[in-house]
């Protein structure tokens, strides 16, 4: 039985239809798989290798698993050593956010471009909470079909929200059930890099009419992230997918700028210091001369 309560089950027989633009969602997977597994874990997500086990060879950089090196001269050998040590540390980070904000009396929780996140699963949620995950149709119905074949039950109301974020998504969320102007939690990890400026202004615009006082926004974003592209592309060279093509750089202001200017009061915390402060070493894309911007990670609170 793996860690949590559920056995990895092979569902290479299912159809895999995802996107290229939800790459990251295949990240996010064998990192949490892969971080399942260690005996020090920062989470537990027995789900992840399951998504992993059903997407078999199909996952474009599933052969390059390595883990990051011991030490930090060492270069890196395979895509997961170059960021699957930054989205441990944000799965553990935004885990933590919805600990607290839910222990503040939050009952409304929104997870944008959820992807396979199986937060409402695997956290000890209160009673009460209602979690909507909005994510590409096909994203959902492939996530779908693994949770079904696993028997997995939600630990809170899970409500699942078939929207393209560049898209009419507000209106799909309030059809689903969604209690405008109450205070929300809401998550976007790993999404603003996908969207264009424009995109992102009109999506922080659609939080705000849906948001109630005493909301919550939680997101990852590297304002120099497309330094990191050169580094990423060589490992999806014969799959087809361009990270020029899906990498849209987001907002044009550094993210906790961006936050204010929305009305949202943010803080930025440095993935460095969190690393360490969950005695980890420094993420391998925040070594040498980027060690200076670490500050990858943001909450912020509705302040209008």
């Amino acid at each position: 039985m793996r860690p949590g309560g559920f056995d990895a089950v092979d569902h290479r027989s299912a159809p895999l239809v995802m996107p290229d633009e939800s790459w990251t969602a295949w990240g996010n997977a064998l990192a949490r798989a892969t971080e399942t597994q260690r005996a020090d874990r920062l989470f537990s997500d027995p789900l992840a290798q399951c998504f992993v086990a059903a997407a078999g060879s199909e996952i474009p950089f599933l052969t390059a698993q390595e883990t990051p090196p011991p030490r930090e001269s060492t270069p890196p050998a395979g895509i997961m050593a170059l960021i699957g040590d930054v989205i441990v540390i944000k799965t553990r980070f935004f885990d933590e956010y919805f600990h607290r904000v839910c222990a503040a009396g939050c009952r409304q929780v929104v997870v944008l471009a959820a992807g396979l996140d199986t937060r409402a699963f695997r956290l000890d949620w209160p009673a009460g909470v209602r979690l909507f995950e909005v994510d590409l149709p096909e994203v959902l119905e492939f996530k779908e079909q693994v949770l079904i074949t696993q028997a997995a039950r939600p630990a809170c109301e899970r409500i699942v929200v078939p929207a393209d974020l560049r898209e009419n998504w507000p209106t799909a969320l309030r059809n689903e059930g969604f209690d405008v102007g109450h205070p929300t939690a809401w998550l976007a990890e790993g999404t603003l890099g996908c969207l264009t400026a424009v995109d992102c202004d009109r999506l922080l615009d659609e939080v705000n009419l849906l948001s109630g006082p005493s909301s919550w926004f939680a997101l990852d974003h590297t304002h120099d992230g497309s330094v990191a592209t050169p580094l990423l592309q060589p490992f999806f060279e014969g799959t087809g997918i361009s990270l020029d093509e899906m990498v849209k750089g987001g907002p044009t202001d550094p993210a906790d700028q961006w936050l204010i200017r929305h009305g949202w009061q943010s803080t930025a915390y440095d993935v460095v210091k969190q690393a360490a402060a969950y005695r980890r070493p420094t993420p391998v894309l925040f070594r040498g001369d980027r060690r200076e911007q670490g500050n990858i990670l943001f909450q912020a609170q509705r302040t209008t």
